[in-house]
């Protein structure tokens, strides 16, 4: 009889830790299900340094470093759509600007290319916040490089993103490169350690 009841406790007791654990799995498949859910809505997803469509090498600028010797190693490109005009179907002519944007140790660097059949090439402006007011920035010739260089920013750090607007006008509508953005890439650093001990060290006796 005590032989029974024993058996008969442990099957309750087996049949109470099984429901524990089917609840407990019930409750982890609903999370999943609710987190599943949640990723899935749309909307602007963020990276640590910027938003993820931003024109500009969010992915290397924490993990990457730049030396004088470095160049455009970590250059980002940009290109407008293509403008087209003249003749009876508005297509007689066209013309693409692009950009390759990249930082020195003490400068931001673009390199711009105009790509038109017109014979008037334009000019290149920027959009100065200050005036708020397009600013030229010289001339440009259709397949000849233009290169800008600026100054970064005093006390800059890397992954700052440097923002400018940049167009070309002349010859039918400007082509219009919009925001170019760069996410700044941090100076490669070395560091030592010396020590001012001079004499011999015991075995056991700490140094700082």
């Amino acid at each position: 009889m005590n032989i029974f009841k024993t058996r008969l406790f442990g099957l309750a007791l087996t049949g109470l830790i099984l429901a524990g654990c089917s609840q407990t799995g019930t409750y982890e498949t609903a999370d999943l299900m609710n987190e599943q859910a949640e990723a899935g809505k749309a909307g602007f997803k963020m990276t640590p340094f910027g938003p993820s469509d931003a024109n500009a090498n969010i992915e290397s600028c924490g993990s990457a470093c730049i030396n004088d010797t470095t160049a455009d190693q970590f250059a980002t490109t940009a290109t407008t759509p293509t403008e087209r005009w003249g003749g009876p179907n508005s297509d007689k002519d066209s013309k693409t600007l692009s950009v390759k944007v990249w930082n020195t140790l003490t400068t931001i660097e673009y390199r711009f290319v105009l790509t038109t059949t017109a014979n008037q090439a334009g000019n290149l402006q920027y959009f100065d916040e200050a005036i708020q007011d397009w600013v030229n920035a010289g001339a440009l010739v259709s397949g000849v490089e233009k290169v800008v260089s600026r100054p970064l920013p005093t006390g800059w750090e890397k992954c700052q993103l440097i923002t400018e607007q940049w167009r070309q006008t002349g010859g039918g509508s400007p082509a219009a490169l919009g925001d170019v953005s760069y996410a700044l890439v941090g100076i490669c650093t070395t560091t030592t350690l010396s020590s001012s001990v001079s004499d011999p060290v015991c075995e056991d006796e700490k140094v700082t």
